[in-house]
């Protein structure tokens, strides 16, 4: 599976994802010391969008970005958990 293997090998990381092509449904968490860090859904054919849920316990989700490709929001997902650090939203909700 290539979203859990755009990770492997990083310190403290483990992920966790769910996938139904039939429905174009893509799910995908990565987890540093079992919190949960940076995630992807895909929220249409053709777009997947990267984001946090209730970052430093606040009541909001922050979204990072939206890609039209998978591999756009792996390199995105990928660049926030090797810095280990919030890039500024650019929206929130």
């Amino acid at each position: 599976m290539e979203f859990a293997a755009f990770f492997k090998g990083m310190p403290g990381v483990t992920t966790f994802q769910s996938e139904d092509v039939n429905y174009n449904d893509f799910s995908g968490t990565v987890y540093i010391d079992r919190q949960e860090f940076v995630c992807i859904d895909q929220i249409e054919e053709s777009r997947f969008m990267v984001y946090i849920n209730n970052p430093f316990d606040d009541d909001l989700q922050w979204v990072f970005g939206y890609y039209r490709t998978f591999r756009g929001a792996l390199n995105k997902a990928k660049k926030i958990t090797e810095r280990r650090e919030y890039p500024k939203p650019v929206e929130t909700w």
